[in-house]
Formats: C-alpha cells, structure tokens, sequence
C-alpha cells in the first residue's frame, strides 16, 4: 500500500483482512485430508498459545503494578495500600483462572512458555504481599490456597 493512501485511511486504520476458515475439496484426497486436519490442529493450538501469551502478558502487568504499589507503602498509608493490593491481586486471579481454562484437557509442558511469565510474577507479587502483611513469606500450599479460594469465588458469580 502507497504512503498516500495509508494516509488517506488515517492512522491505525490499515486494511484488515477477515480472517476465512479453509475448505476442504468435496473430492479431497485422504492425504489432502490429512494433511487439512493438521492444519486445523495447529491453527487451534497457535490460537490458544496466543490466548495464553495475551493472559500471561495481563496477569505479568497487573502483578508489576501490584508490587510497585507496595513498595510505595508508608506507616500512615499501609492499611489503605494493603487493601488496594489484595484487590489487585484477587483481580489477576481471574486472569490466572482464565489460563488454567485455556490449559484445560491440555499439556500444559506444550505451552508453558506462553504463560510461565505471568505466574512467575504473580508469585512476586503475592509473595510480596504477604512479606508486608505479616514479615513472612508465602509458602506454596498459601499460593495454591489463594488460587483455589479465587477459583471458587469466579465459579460462584452468576453469569
């Protein structure tokens, strides 16, 4: 496309293409059909790393924001930024639900590099938390604890 019709479209508006699913020939050799099969396995399987990719990346910016609101917590504030970052907290759980859906009947080893990111930080965060809650750090049971008790509290809500 020229640079004078991409100005004309305006900025961010450049032409996007709708995203058409293949067909497959009624007269399609097995092979062909094979062959069609896998490309549909593995366009679901990019899409959902991508799903996973996008979460993580959430749950990662949340959690950083959690943890730079800590760090920023005085005698006079710490019961107000306390309860700010619980609330931040208990919001990236429902990313971290989102993703253990995503992973749901899956291999969680074929995309752990998607979403490991976002629950390495999520564990920093959470892990920080509870250094300033009581001078103690989190145990793993703890981080499982809150990460089930957040997973009971979304299936709860109505739809």
């Amino acid at each position: 496309m020229s640079e004078a019709k991409r100005k004309a479209k305006g900025p961010g508006k450049a032409d996007k293409r709708a995203k058409t699913e293949p067909t497959l020939r009624a007269d399609a050799s097995e092979i062909e059909q094979a062959f069609f099969k896998y490309a549909k396995d593995l366009t679901a399987k990019h899409d959902r790393h991508e799903r996973l990719v996008k979460l993580s990346r959430d749950v990662t910016i949340h959690s950083k924001r959690a943890i730079f609101l800590l760090h920023r917590i005085t005698p006079e504030n710490h019961e107000t930024t306390m309860a700010e970052a619980k609330d931040k907290l208990d919001s990236i759980r429902d990313n971290l639900h989102a993703i253990a859906v995503e992973l749901q009947d899956q291999d969680p080893a074929q995309f752990n590099r998607a979403f490991s990111p976002g629950v390495q930080e999520y564990i920093e965060a959470a892990t920080f938390y509870a250094y300033n809650q009581d001078q103690s750090l989190a145990t793993l049971q703890e981080l499982e604890d809150a990460l089930d008790k957040g997973d009971a509290q979304v299936e709860n809500q109505p739809a």
